[in-house]
Formats: structure tokens, C-alpha cells, sequence
């Protein structure tokens, strides 16, 4: 069976991929903007633990190590340690500008829960965008894009 190779007209093309989504009726959706897809990516890496991925065994990181680390200052060190090695190495048009953490030394209802706010430009885009994770003791893991 012979195929035919047609070229598309990168000019009409205006969605860059697919977004998965849980919340929605249909599990896909599609992004048009090169801060959707940095997004996208971003929150892949961050929900991938390292090992999970065939054939790309580094991929990902260990946040949910910090599950069961003591919810302290100290912890924001070893948070930065997991983020910002493995975003330059898999997603390389992401510059993290800042990570700040939420611990129960900043706020005492915390008592069992990590807010991490990590703020990010793409490209050479110079909007400063937000991924908000939430991590609290059911081991219930929330993003959202601030």
C-alpha cells in the first residue's frame, strides 16, 4: 500500500499538542500557547517519581519523599534540590525564578501539610507564571496553576 506525504501548513496550525486533564468530561484538551504546554510539561516532571518511566529512568523527581520528612524550614533546601536540577535537565525552556515553600513555621494549621509556589518563566517570554503543589497527610498531592 503506497502512502502519500502531505505537508502541513504550519501557518493554519495553531494547537501545539494535548493537555490531560482529569477534571473535564473528555481526558484530553488541546493547548494553543507555548505556556500551557511549559505547564504541561512542568507538572509531568513533577508528578513523575524517578524510575517510573520506561526507558528514561531519571526522568521525574523525588518529591514524594517529602511525605514523610519533618515539616520544617529545612525541608525547603532539600525541595529545591528535587526541582531545580531535574527542570533544567527535561525541560530546559523553563527558568525557575523562585521556590517558596509553606511550612507549619509559617502558618501553625499546616501541621501536616507542604505548599510549594514555584514561579517560572518560559522562553523568551517574560511572564512570570505560578505552579501551586499541595501535599498534606493523605499523601493527597494537588496542582494547580497559580
Amino acid at each position: 500500500m503506497p502512502y502519500v506525504i502531505v505537508e502541513i501548513n504550519r501557518a493554519a496550525a495553531t494547537a501545539f499538542g494535548l493537555d490531560v486533564s482529569l477534571s473535564s468530561s473528555t481526558p484530553f484538551s488541546t493547548v494553543y500557547n507555548t505556556v500551557q504546554v511549559a505547564y504541561g510539561k512542568l507538572k509531568n516532571l513533577l508528578l513523575t517519581r524517578i524510575g517510573e518511566r520506561p526507558l528514561q529512568p531519571e526522568f521525574g523527581t523525588d518529591l514524594f519523599r517529602i511525605l514523610f520528612e519533618t515539616n520544617s524550614r529545612e525541608l525547603q533546601q532539600d525541595i529545591e534540590e528535587y526541582i531545580i536540577p531535574k527542570v533544567s535537565q527535561w525541560i530546559p525552556e523553563i527558568t525557575i525564578n523562585a521556590i517558596k515553600i509553606k511550612t507549619i513555621e509559617d502558618d501553625p494549621s499546616m501541621l501536616h501539610t507542604v505548599e510549594i509556589r514555584i514561579e517560572w518563566i518560559t522562553g523568551e517570554l517574560e511572564d512570570l507564571n505560578t505552579l501551586i503543589l499541595a501535599i498534606d497527610d493523605g499523601g493527597i498531592l494537588q496542582i494547580t496553576q497559580g
